[in-house]
Formats: C-alpha cells, sequence, structure tokens
C-alpha cells in the first residue's frame, strides 16, 4: 500500500511541476520564424523529438522507448488525440509504450527566450505511457490502460483519462546554451507544421 501511495504522490507532483514550473523561470516571450514543412513528416519527426526532450530532463520511459522500443505508427482519434505506438524490444519491459498528445479546443502555443527556454502548448497536454496491449480508441476514450507489470515509468499518464483529468498546460524545457534556441525553433516549428490548427504567437 506503501509502494502505491508513493507513486500516486510522485505522479501528482510530476503533473504539478508541469504547470507550476513556469513561475520559477525568467523567460520572456519571443516571436520566432518558424518553419513550415510537410505535415505528415512533421508528425513523425514531432515524436522522437518530444521524447529526446523529456530525456534530457532525466524522464526513465523516453530513455527506454529511444533505446529499448520500436516506432510503429501512429493513429488519429476524432476527439484531437495522437496516439503513437511504441513496440518493446526487450522482453523485461512493458510490451508497447504510447506518447500520447492531445489537442482539444483551439490549442496554441508561445515560445520563450531566457535562462532556460521552454514551449507553453495551450489546450493541449502530452504523455508517455506503458501499456500491455496496444491502444482500441472509441468514441468513449482512448482504449489504453497502464501497464499492469509493475513497470512504473510514466510521465503525465492522466492523459489517457477522460478530458478534465490531466492538465491542459504543458511546458517543454530546453536548457542546453549551446543549443535551447535552435531546439525550440525546431520544435515549435515541428509542432505548428503537424497541426497547422495550433495558434502560434509570442504572447
Amino acid at each position: 500500500m506503501r509502494r502505491g501511495k508513493l507513486f500516486l504522490v510522485t505522479l501528482l507532483f510530476s503533473a504539478a511541476t508541469i504547470l507550476l514550473a513556469a513561475s520559477c523561470s525568467t523567460a520572456s516571450p519571443v516571436v520566432l520564424q518558424l518553419e513550415k514543412q510537410p505535415e505528415a513528416q512533421a508528425k513523425v519527426e514531432l515524436a522522437g523529438r518530444i521524447l529526446s526532450n523529456l530525456e534530457a530532463f532525466g524522464n526513465n520511459l523516453a530513455k527506454a522507448m529511444i533505446r529499448d522500443y520500436r516506432y510503429v505508427g501512429l493513429v488519429e482519434t476524432q476527439a484531437g488525440a495522437v496516439l503513437y505506438r511504441y513496440d518493446s524490444l526487450n522482453p523485461a519491459l512493458p510490451k508497447h509504450a504510447y506518447l500520447v498528445l492531445r489537442l482539444e479546443g483551439s490549442p496554441s502555443i508561445t515560445t520563450n527566450k531566457g535562462d532556460k527556454n521552454y514551449i507553453l502548448l495551450d489546450s493541449g497536454s502530452i504523455g508517455l505511457v506503458p501499456t500491455d496491449a496496444p491502444a482500441v480508441p472509441s468514441a468513449s476514450g482512448l482504449g489504453l490502460a497502464f501497464t499492469t507489470t509493475g513497470y512504473r515509468e510514466a510521465f503525465n499518464p492522466f492523459v489517457i483519462g477522460q478530458k478534465g483529468s490531466y492538465p491542459e498546460q504543458i511546458l517543454l524545457w530546453f536548457k542546453d546554451p549551446a543549443t535551447k534556441d535552435r531546439d525550440m525553433w525546431v520544435m515549435a516549428s515541428l509542432l505548428k507544421s503537424a497541426f497547422p490548427r495550433i495558434r502560434y504567437s509570442g504572447r
């Protein structure tokens, strides 16, 4: 029971950090000249960029998905979710892992530059979830369930729940002084190219 409570507290703390970390930043909004790319290509490249970004900030599932999983493909739901499926190459890990991107309402991004750069995704959410079976999306949900193997690595796993149960603002941070400006520009360009309905502004 104690382990389960600790896991829940960890998840809640992680979700709060996603939303509140901006208050500790000295970054200011900037408007970048984004590069337009083919939509289908941008959607695939975006997944790799998100995983690399989360790995750089210590997320263990992102690290495993890069090294021990194989990208299979993506499914888009009518409700505005994109499910990127990865299959395990390591029998010690859950059979599947998903990068889930939810865009609902009127999603927008802002780019912010400072000691650490960040992109704020508003009316959207991102999560990494290990699963035992492939997703079966339906009108009632994403058809994803957290693995029962005991594996506990994830990022914002609430994203597989119903609207209202997960944060609808996400920060993507960029901290390497040598690459943070370009990395933010590339990520923003991919987000806007992959999902043209995302509104982009500097504030």
